[in-house]
């Protein structure tokens, strides 16, 4: 079958890769009857798939312009379409607007499944689907129903830029983890972050001791120390803990809240907004309950440290025992958005403690993708992650892989693919656990091609990466002159033939070349002569 990726698997360890992308009528990746074609798995060094002890990584690179957060968003899109088509009914359904096909191992199965017009082999789905989906378990028909999928699929950014859908209600499949609001897809900011890192720190804590161990481990990783608080200051104090802190008196002030400001000596105008959100809680008598039983907590204990600030070591009990009364009582503004405190040790005596916000913007992205991704993550699940090294300094994007594998060791069974300009993040690909997209658009046609199909770059120098990889050299790039020595010895010895090896070389000087005030043009045409001399 045309475009069919015949691999072995080795059924003893399975888990799920991305194979191969192939898109028709995408407005960004393949408009008017371009093609866009992306091989995910490294087809020159593994001729079979086999599970190894690390997640398997892809990394995407490319100019800006390209198309690699499109590609990210497609892949997330394709899978999301698919869920819903086995999931739900015909309403709940949202086309991805484009053709594809879409090849992956899962679960010791090599799937295939598209909507390309010109498929053969056409099934068609159960149930009411409003296109049909032609699908290939190990090279044979069959139907979308028996197709397993990835477990989950998240899609991660720390940009507000980021191409990936948003998603209020999620449904256990496809998480969106990047940095905008869910309900306010157009807003961002730290706040927004913040809270959505504490509530998977939160969540996780109460049911996995491998997650703050790899949380620990990524603080560690980060030279900060093992440890972390979180921090809620109390919104107006002197209304809501106000005695008698009862389920009676709760209710009523949000029933008449000019009468409750009033009394504690404030003057509101305005109706809270958490008024309406407070009509849903109420509807479960219990939640009034769990709230109210938190704050004579609270006030009794004295747990009210300065300014009003409630700061919970999340190492201890407390913090998973009430966080139910937190997450209600942050919902109607009682208590702020959380705060995250960390810790650096500045020398053997010395530590130095400050709040996650005024860390610099590469820990603020680097904790919360990782704790994110790490929160949603299981066996067998997709991992999309669009630019990581924003705000990064060069010594954390070399170790980003690393890092991968070492907080991600448990889950070898996923599939990171992840869009970066960043051309440290190559050095650190191992072979056998990894490959690299090296995204353009062929000049000729159109269509987007991957310049680095077949490259290891494991222990490349950042120079070797920049020239081979993403074609551009710096003043005084290694790899350049080790290719213009080569090159000089070749005229020298002008006896031999040589001419396949010049014209390598001439290839590789031309993607490079500047224009007519570069220096290299001169030896360009000086190497050209010799090619001829050597026909």
């Amino acid at each position: 079958m045309d475009g069919w990726l015949t691999y072995t698997l080795d059924r003893k360890k399975n888990g799920f890769r991305l194979l191969h992308l192939e898109i028709q009528n995408h407005t960004v990746l393949a408009p008017k009857g371009k093609k866009c074609s992306i091989e995910f798995f490294n087809t020159q060094f593994e001729e079979s798939i086999t599970i190894s002890e690390k997640p398997y990584s892809t990394v995407i690179i490319g100019a800006n312009g390209v198309g690699k957060s499109f590609v990210l968003a497609a892949v997330a899109d394709i899978f999301r379409y698919l869920h819903q088509l086995k999931n739900y009914d015909n309403s709940k359904v949202e086309s991805p607007g484009f053709r594809f096909a879409i090849q992956y191992y899962e679960n010791g199965r090599n799937y295939k499944i598209s909507n390309l017009p010109d498929q053969t082999g056409l099934v068609k789905m159960d149930g009411n689907a409003k296109e049909k989906i032609s699908c290939w378990v190990d090279g044979h028909p069959n139907g979308l129903h028996v197709c397993d999928l990835p477990c989950a699929v998240l899609a991660s950014s720390i940009t507000i830029a980021d191409r990936f859908k948003t998603q209020k209600q999620p449904d256990n499949f496809y998480w969106y983890l990047g940095a905008r609001n869910e309900n306010l897809p157009n807003s961002t900011g730290t706040k927004t972050i913040v809270k959505k890192t504490v509530d998977a720190i939160a969540e996780c804590l109460t049911h996995d001791s491998y997650f703050k161990d790899k949380l620990f481990d990524l603080l560690e990783c980060l030279d900060l120390e093992r440890k972390m608080e979180i921090e809620y200051s109390v919104r107006y104090k002197n209304v809501y803990f106000a005695d008698p802190i009862t389920e009676e008196h709760f209710v009523q002030i949000f029933d008449n809240w000019e009468e409750a400001f009033k009394a504690a000596g404030m003057k509101r105008k305005d109706q809270p907004w958490s008024h309406n959100k407070f009509k849903q809680i109420r509807q479960n008598p219990e939640n009034i309950t769990l709230m109210v039983e938190y704050m004579k907590r609270v006030k009794e204990n004295q747990l009210l440290g300065r300014r009003s600030h409630l700061v919970y070591d999340i190492n201890g009990k407390t913090f998973k025992e009430d966080w139910q009364a937190i997450k209600l009582l942050t919902s109607l503004d009682v208590l702020s958005y959380p705060k995250i405190r960390i810790h650096k040790k500045i020398n053997a005596r010395t530590e130095e403690e400050f709040l996650f916000e005024n860390s610099s913007s590469g820990e603020t992205a680097m904790l919360c993708q990782f704790i994110n991704i790490l929160s949603r993550i299981e066996q067998h699940s997709l991992v999309l992650i669009d630019e990581p090294e924003t705000s990064s300094h060069p010594n954390w994007q070399i170790r980003y892989i690393d890092w991968i594998n070492r907080i991600y060791q448990r889950f070898h069974t996923c599939h990171f693919v992840i869009s970066t300009h960043s051309h440290f993040l190559l050095s650190d690909l191992e072979e056998g656990s990894s490959a690299i997209v090296a995204l353009d658009r062929d000049k000729e046609t159109g269509d987007i091609v991957n310049l680095a199909e077949g490259m290891n770059t494991y222990g490349w120098t950042t120079d070797d990466i920049l020239y081979e990889v993403f074609r551009i050299r710096n003043r005084r790039n290694e790899a350049l002159e080790r290719d213009l020595e080569r090159a000089i010895q070749l005229i020298e010895s002008s006896g031999l033939n040589n001419k396949e090896e010049v014209d390598d070389l001439l290839k590789r000087f031309n993607r490079v070349y500047r224009g007519d005030r570069d220096p290299l043009g001169k030896f360009i045409k000086e190497l050209e002569e010799y090619a001829k001399s050597q026909s």
